[in-house]
């Protein structure tokens, strides 16, 4: 997979060189048929926990993104995945990185979703340019019993069954395939009792691979899902790219005079922060630039800018990334079962008993690393609370900073560091350094000279020549504050900003242990219907085990084990328990 990858990241490098082309903009169909012979095409298919959830309820996906082999794709590194109404806004939309082609979130319904129909998409950018397949839908039904919705209520029914006749009707074992063997240690359990789950490969390795296991009360009511046709208008202008080593953001850069394309122009993109990212780059023969954002980052507004001392002379033109055939899903409306009242009320209840409880049952968040300084250690940094105070930057780069200093140039001031011995009579020694307060690249110093300097926290300098993308500076300032809150005004010519939502993080999700030894959860009320996601269980074994608890929910619960082999074969198998007196 490992080289798969490798090969793809060379060949598809190769191709932006010879076609001069970027990751995201529109390219003729000459060079895209070029780039689908190399790439594979890849498809998703996303499992959800239920496709019928109430207000107060948490959805859980896992995403499998697949080549046309039916094996896990190596191309994409982004994924998208979009809950959307009928009226054809966004409940979410989250950004997922792809680990071998897996990925996996979560979205909680809040109480002020209106009952409906509602589909649930995915797709990455290189899945987006088949018109056959663009994307990966699926139907969620939402109930809000709070919210009366006279418009929904009609033509599709939402039904109720007796419980007793949902036992009655299914066998105690049901395997959808029978690769995969799933057996538990009871029939029947106890509330707070713990289950064990035994999973058997019957065809040994062969059935080795990823997969999703969801435990969830069987629901009294329910939706008979309808297939959902994916074909498409053919948007021609659509031609994206994979992004094969992380999120793409492209643009053009235009001149102002008469909105021409400007080429070999230098943009620079910062992610301001505590752990900010900086990145600069050159536009090409058509305008175009594009920024490939593998490192960590958190919500956050993008400032680009033209690297020009008269880039008020220039536009610059985001590329629009959002999804293009919303227009073209279709939904069918509900209606709501008299006879569903009673289940409605006592489903709520529990769901605001376990909302109550919340904080003592939190999933927990696997943080990710945070990135390193693109330039590595700084020469020297000074941490200004271990020094007298100054006022404003301009100051304390006279009182403080030995190492960098604020120079009169004509009406304005300029910042300079000093160089090495060595490097006084280089060809580069009249180049400005590169400045950054928190991230973001200040080329006005009348910006930042009068900063209050209390409420920065650091300054780093970094000596000498460095070569950053297309660009040389004469030394790193690299200015911090102390809530990283720093701001440009807004609206300046020559800037484009952008809000960028943060790839979705991966949690693990809280599963009580009740044990004699666990005495503090036992006056902790547990109305759980979901008792077990696991997104990512990692078979490898002839036979494996995962133990859970009940809660205090009773009925007829279905073990749903669902996913791809490291072959490619699509696997589901389903079994059934009762949690009882």
């Amino acid at each position: 997979m490992g080289r798969l990858i490798k090969r793809i990241q060379f060949v598809v490098g190769v191709a932006l060189c010879l076609f001069c082309l970027d990751s995201t903009c529109q390219i003729d169909k000459e060079s895209f048929e070029a780039f689908k012979a190399i790439i594979p095409q890849e498809n998703i298919v996303l499992q959800v926990n239920t496709n019928t959830i109430l207000a107060g309820e948490t959805l859980f996906y896992k995403l499998y993104c697949v080549s046309s082999t039916g094996k896990l794709s190596a191309a994409s590194k982004i994924a998208y995945v979009e809950l959307i109404g009928a009226n054809k806004k966004n409940l979410f939309k989250h950004k997922l990185q792809l680990n071998k082609g897996l990925a996996n979130g979560d979205f909680f319904i809040p109480p002020n979703i209106e009952t409906g129909h509602y589909k649930l998409i995915s797709y990455t950018k290189w899945m987006n340019n088949n018109s056959a397949n663009p994307f990966f839908q699926s139907d969620v039904y939402i109930i809000n019993p709070f919210i009366p919705n006279d418009d929904s209520f009609e033509n599709k029914e939402l039904y109720a069954d007796n419980l007793k006749e949902i036992k009655k009707t299914i066998p105690t074992v049901l395997q959808e395939n029978t690769d995969i063997k799933l057996e538990t240690n009871k029939k029947v359990y106890k509330v707070r009792e713990n289950v064990e789950i035994t999973m058997s490969s019957l065809l040994g390795e062969s059935n080795y691979g990823n997969y999703s296991v969801s435990v969830r009360k069987l629901d009294s009511i329910g939706v008979t899902d309808h297939n959902s046709n994916n074909k498409v208008d053919n948007y021609n202008e659509i031609k994206y790219l994979p992004e094969i080593r992380g999120e793409v953001i492209s643009g053009q850069v235009l001149s102002k005079s008469n909105n021409t394309i400007v080429a070999d122009m230098i943009v620079a993109l910062s992610i301001p922060g505590s752990h900010y990212i900086y990145k600069n780059v050159k536009t090409d023969q058509r305008g175009k630039f594009y920024f490939n954002i593998h490192e960590n980052y958190n919500d956050s507004e993008v400032i680009i800018q033209v690297l020009d001392k008269n880039k008020g002379d220039y536009n610059i033109l985001l590329d629009d990334s959002s999804f293009k055939y919303a227009d073209q899903l279709k939904y069918a409306k509900i209606k709501v079962n008299e006879n569903t009242k009673d289940w409605l009320l006592k489903q709520s209840i529990h769901n605001q008993i376990e909302s109550a409880y919340h904080n003592a049952k939190r999933d927990s968040i696997v943080f990710r690393s945070p990135n390193t300084m693109f330039y590595g250690n700084p020469t020297v940094k000074y941490f200004l609370d271990d020094y007298t105070r100054f006022p404003s930057v301009k100051e304390t780069f006279v009182e403080i900073i030995a190492e960098a200093a604020v120079r009169k140039s004509g009406d304005n001031f300029s910042f300079k560091v000093y160089n090495y011995e060595e490097l006084r009579n280089n060809v580069f020694k009249d180049y400005n350094p590169l400045v950054l307060f928190d991230g973001i690249l200040i080329q006005n110093n009348l910006d930042v000279l009068d900063y209050d300097s209390n409420k920065i926290e650091s300054v780093s300098v970094v000596r000498g020549i460095y070569f950053n993308g297309p660009s040389i500076f004469n030394g790193i300032i690299d200015i911090k504050t102390k809530k990283s809150d720093f701001k440009l005004p807004k609206y300046r010519e020559g800037f484009g900003f952008l809000n960028l939502d943060a790839i979705k993080e991966n949690k693990i999700y809280y599963n009580p242990i009740y044990t004699s030894e666990v005495s503090k959860l036992k006056r902790i009320p547990d109305y759980r219907s979901q008792l077990l996601w696991e997104p990512n269980l990692f078979f490898n074994s002839s036979s494996s085990t995962i133990n859970f608890y009940t809660s205090d929910v009773k009925g007829v619960f279905e073990i749903t084990l669902e996913g791809y082999s490291n072959a490619g074969k699509y696997i589901i198998s389903k079994m059934y328990f009762e949690v009882g007196n």
